[in-house]
């Protein structure tokens, strides 16, 4: 008997203040619920150009996590972030999250290149497991202190398209959680074994790859300059109508992927 298909989860919408034309599916981390979610996207929707915007801010479900329960994506069993993957875990909520875009564009509002995935922390791991492996192209994803688990298994999941979507990466230089270097390492391995651009902190945004963008004393959470950053990168990710940026070649812009030209950062 086959297995019951996997639900999409709940989640909570802010509304466009506009004619909607895109859609940010905005995660929580470990232990934390969409009411956080829901303040990161009526902070950004504030911004100019963001009216347009409609946010789904899904709320994980309660797993037994370590030696109590709480709203997760997957469980961890190991302080150190980079063993112990909860495997099964995280293939359950990439199917959650895939039956969630699916309902999303099951509306016939938005289509999937009008669609951004991204979250903080799990939320974030799970923004790049889900939209880095899905036969979907989106428009982009946006990781806050957030990491790749399962990276040998994820080099034979990800997508063929995987390394055409671009990334907005920030973390925190404080960060005692999912650590600055492991944030580093994980971009890192995105640049070597899938093939991404890596601009990390340069001056300007880039579109076509990995914008790694690091906040200095900034601990395991966001900030306001964070949400200005997410805003600026939206505003050219998701215009208000178009093409995705790498159909521009004003704004499919790159830097030669050499190692004098990618403003890399000891991690």
């Amino acid at each position: 008997m086959s297995s019951p298909p996997v639900k999409a989860p709940y989640y909570v919408e802010v509304p466009a203040k506009t004619k909607e034309t895109a859609t940010v599916i905005f995660m929580h981390g470990s232990g934390g619920g969409w009411e956080d979610m829901e303040y990161i996207a009526k902070t950004v929707q504030k911004e100019t150009g963001m009216d347009h915007i409609r946010w789904i801010c899904p709320k994980a479900p309660v797993i037994n996590f370590g030696p109590t329960s709480l709203p997760a994506w997957f469980n961890v069993t190991n302080r150190d972030l980079t063993k112990d993957h909860d495997e099964e875990g995280i293939m359950h909520s990439i199917a959650s999250i895939e039956a969630l875009l699916d309902q999303e564009l099951a509306r016939n509002v938005n289509e999937e290149h009008r669609i951004v995935l991204g979250g903080l922390s799990q939320g974030g791991a799970m923004s790049l497991l889900t939209g880095l492996t899905s036969k979907k192209k989106l428009a982009g994803l946006i990781v806050l202190s957030g990491r790749l688990p399962i990276q040998e298994k994820f080099k034979t999941m990800a997508s063929e398209h995987a390394k055409s979507i671009p990334i907005l990466w920030c973390h925190g230089t404080a960060d005692d959680l999912v650590k600055y270097s492991l944030g580093v390492q994980c971009t890192d391995f995105l640049h070597q074994e899938i093939g991404f651009r890596l601009y990390r902190d340069c001056p300007e945004d880039y579109y076509d790859g990995i914008t790694w963008k690091s906040y200095g004393g900034l601990g395991h959470w966001f900030n306001e300059e964070e949400l200005m950053a997410m805003a600026a990168w939206l505003r050219v990710v998701l215009p208000q109508s178009g093409s995705p940026p790498s159909d521009d070649p004003e704004l499919g812009k790159s830097l030669n992927d050499t190692e004098e030209n990618l403003n890399t950062l000891d991690g």
